[in-house]
């Protein structure tokens, strides 16, 4: 029972509170063989060493400051050594540990890398005007409100942002001949690839107040394919992107609303006032 009591005493610090740890997300490094830095997207880690003799055991984890994160001794260990699951907590896009484990007269030491993880399948879209504003849904989404006019025989590029969080490159509107076309990239910083992509397009505040949902009536098309815009004056579209991405050193999200979106829309819906008088 004192021997429980001490080792329990020996956990002196953990990086913070510790969820369950589910076995995919457990990065298992063996310190007798490890190069000197391991990079994983697991938010455990669990070090394992083989042991010629019983021995005193003690694991230490250090932030990149130098600052002790975690320490533990595990007693007197023989055959092959296992600790805990050890929460390694993320800050930004990547945090830098140092870990070295004490075995009797060996002492080990290594570097852990722990990155965030790819995302896969995220949403993203065209910045321009806020989704919610046209439909009175909650989103973090937007649409952009295009002058086809002013846009003939020209292009307009904004932004391309993803889950509401990063900037991942960039969408082009181009009108010919009041034809639309609509194209995406990702910067050439970015690690990603864009999975899927629908563009919708209202020629009218009611199809505008639809733009994302089940109910939408207005038109529909693809990437870099030509949508005629039936002589509209004032379109609203919404990029809707899938992509996938690392998302470290990706910028965060940019400006949602551009300078003479709500103009655009209040002309918009003075457009539609006006057809359903007339």
């Amino acid at each position: 029972m004192k021997r429980m009591l001490a080792v329990l005493a020996a956990l002196v610090l953990t990086l913070g509170g510790l969820p369950a740890a589910r076995a995919e997300d457990v990065c298992s490094i063996d310190a007798s063989v490890v190069p000197g830095t391991v990079s994983t997207e697991q938010s455990y880690l669990r070090v394992t060493c083989p042991l010629p003799e019983e021995t005193e055991v003690v694991l230490s984890v250090f932030d990149a400051g130098g600052s002790l994160c975690y320490q533990r001794s595990y007693g007197l260990c023989s055959g092959s050594f296992r600790s805990e699951d050890i929460y390694l907590r993320l800050s930004g896009g990547n945090t830098r540990y140092q870990v070295s484990l004490s075995a009797g007269n060996a002492c080990y030491a290594f570097e852990v890398l722990r990155c965030m993880p790819r995302l896969n399948g995220n949403a993203a879209c065209a910045v321009g005007y806020p989704l919610s504003s046209l439909t009175g849904r909650d989103s973090w989404q937007s649409a952009t409100l295009l002058d086809v006019a002013a846009l003939e025989g020209s292009s307009r590029t904004v932004a391309l942002h993803a889950s509401g969080a990063y900037e991942l490159g960039t969408v082009t509107f181009s009108v010919h001949r009041g034809q639309l076309t609509v194209s995406a990239s990702l910067s050439g910083g970015v690690d990603g690839t864009i999975d899927d992509a629908q563009v919708f397009v209202a020629l009218n505040a009611a199809d505008a107040g639809a733009l994302g949902g089940k109910r939408f009536a207005g038109l529909t098309g693809r990437l870099d394919q030509a949508i005629d815009l039936e002589g509209a004056a004032c379109v609203a579209v919404y990029v809707k992107l899938t992509v996938s991405f690392d998302p470290t050193g990706v910028p965060g999200s940019p400006r949602v609303e551009l300078d003479g979106q709500e103009a655009l829309w209040q002309h918009l819906q003075e457009i539609t006032a006006s057809e359903a008088v007339g």
